[in-house]
This record gives structure tokens, C-alpha cells and sequence, in this order.
């Protein structure tokens, strides 16, 4: 086989893919979004070429994405022995996703980590408000911390991967939803007196399920309108 063959039908007229051209989104519910102070970016590609004041925070958001693990898959098997002798069979029964790891730098405002404290203190609202009780009426704390609602916390975390323009002008090849993700995991931040450096941080979301959408088929101003 030729390279000119290996370059046309197998790595493509554009090359092989990048891996740092991508963009994310989440796509909350309404209490969420509000508490976030965050609403979704209706067309991710748009703002790897623009500004958009409307969505400055989902914005930001993407760009500070410094790394994401798109999640793979594990299928679990049960064992069928003695169907036929000799050869013992497995059966696939459950599909169970890996988590989604995201990494995040820190701009000057430090948004994407006040974004997860604030998402972490919406799943556990904390109520701390004065109660009166005893003979005098005094004003006693009751505090106490309750979880919402698991559809009240979760939001779709939506994937594109961009690459260099096609013929069409299509950019983006791969759109993936991660169905009602949360953040469970968020990392430590370390200060230190060294070198300056870029401050990062890393998030594992749960999430049920992931499927992969067709761009053109399923745009995302669709499903973020959508949203409840």
C-alpha cells in the first residue's frame, strides 16, 4: 500500500484528528441554573471564534477545560456453563460507564471552582436560620444541611470535538451527552511559594449513561430549549 492511499483513505485530505480542539457544555435545570448563575452555551463551536456576553460564564467555563477523559465503557458478564460441554459462555447483562474526569486552570476569578463549590452547596442546602425557642423567646440557630432532589442537582454534560473544516465546512465530527451528571469528586488546591505557575484543579462527574448525537441531526439549541 502506498502512503498516498494510507493518507487519503485511512488518516483523511485533513489529517489525523486533534486533540485539543473541543468544547463543553452543561445544560442544567432551571433552579440550578440560577443558583449557578450559568446558562448553557446554545452552539459550542461558536465560541472557539467569538466573545458572547450572554453566556460569559458557560464560556469561560469551556475554554478553562484544560483536559477531559471522554468516558469509555466496562460490560459485565455472567458465565453460562454446560450449554454445550466444554465451553463455557459470557453473557453480557450490564453496561456500566467510567467516570468523566475533567480538569480545570483557574482564571483570575477563579470560575470554574467557584462553579463546583456552588454545585456541591446546591446538592447539600445548608439552612442555618435563627428559630425562636424557650420560655423568653429567645432566638436559638437551627442548622442543619438537606439533600435535594436527585433531579433538582443532575444537569447533561454535552462533548463536541472539533476538528479542521471539511469540504462542507463541518467542523464538528463528534457531539456526546452524558445523561444527569454531577460533580462527586472535587480536587484540592495547593498554594505554594515556587516558580508561578498555572493553578488547576480536577473534577470526576457520575453520570447515567452516555450516547453519542449526530451534530446535524441533534442541534444543541434543541436540547437546551428543551430543558426543563
Amino acid at each position: 500500500m502506498k502512503i498516498d492511499d494510507i493518507k487519503t483513505h485511512i488518516i483523511g485530505e485533513y489529517g489525523i484528528a486533534n486533540s485539543n480542539r473541543y468544547q463543553i457544555s452543561f445544560v442544567p435545570g432551571r433552579g440550578l441554573s440560577e443558583w449557578l448563575n450559568y446558562s448553557p452555551m446554545p452552539q459550542p463551536i461558536q465560541y472557539d471564534k467569538k466573545w458572547n456576553t450572554n453566556s460569559g460564564r458557560a464560556q469561560i467555563f469551556s475554554w478553562l477545560a484544560d483536559e477531559i477523559q471522554l468516558p469509555g465503557y466496562n460490560v459485565v458478564t455472567g458465565d453460562l456453563k454446560g450449554y454445550v460441554p466444554g465451553i463455557n459462555m459470557k453473557y453480557a447483562h450490564t453496561k456500566s460507564f467510567q467516570e468523566c474526569q475533567i480538569s480545570f486552570i483557574l482564571d483570575r476569578e477563579h470560575t470554574p471552582y467557584k462553579i463546583m463549590q456552588k454545585w456541591g452547596e446546591y446538592i447539600f442546602e445548608h439552612n442555618d436560620e435563627p428559630t425562636i425557642s424557650g420560655d423568653r423567646g429567645r432566638a436559638a440557630p437551627d442548622s442543619y444541611i438537606k439533600t435535594r432532589y436527585y433531579d433538582d442537582y443532575t444537569a447533561d454534560l454535552l462533548i463536541d470535538k472539533i476538528e479542521t473544516k471539511d469540504k462542507n465546512g463541518k467542523e464538528v465530527v463528534s457531539r456526546y451527552r452524558l445523561t444527569n451528571a454531577y460533580p462527586f469528586t472535587v480536587s484540592a488546591i495547593t498554594y505554594a511559594n515556587g516558580p508561578n505557575q498555572p493553578l488547576r484543579f480536577m473534577t470526576n462527574f457520575n453520570f447515567e449513561y452516555m450516547r453519542e448525537l449526530d451534530p446535524d441531526v441533534d442541534p444543541i439549541e434543541e436540547i437546551v430549549v428543551g430543558n426543563p
